[in-house]
């Protein structure tokens, strides 16, 4: 539910890339499409450390919400 109850994670849902790929500054504003199976499509915003002004949307998908996602470049 958008209204709760929440409960803050130690590590993010999705982590930033390894060194060198498109997502390994930081990846943000995650918006999510539960399928009725639980399974989740995730879209995010991402930028790399080699083009820093560049922001990009990734996708990932994850058998629940709780990971672990497997993603592709944009």
């Amino acid at each position: 539910s958008p209204y709760g109850p929440w409960t803050r994670r130690p590590r993010p849902v999705l982590e930033p890339g390894p060194r060198g790929a498109w997502d390994d500054l930081f990846t943000t504003n995650p918006t999510p499409h539960v399928f009725r199976n639980g399974s989740v499509l995730l879209l995010y915003k991402a930028r790399s450390l080699e083009h820093q002004s560049l922001m990009r949307t990734g996708v990932a998908f994850a058998s629940t919400w709780q990971g672990p996602y497997r993603w592709k470049a944009p």
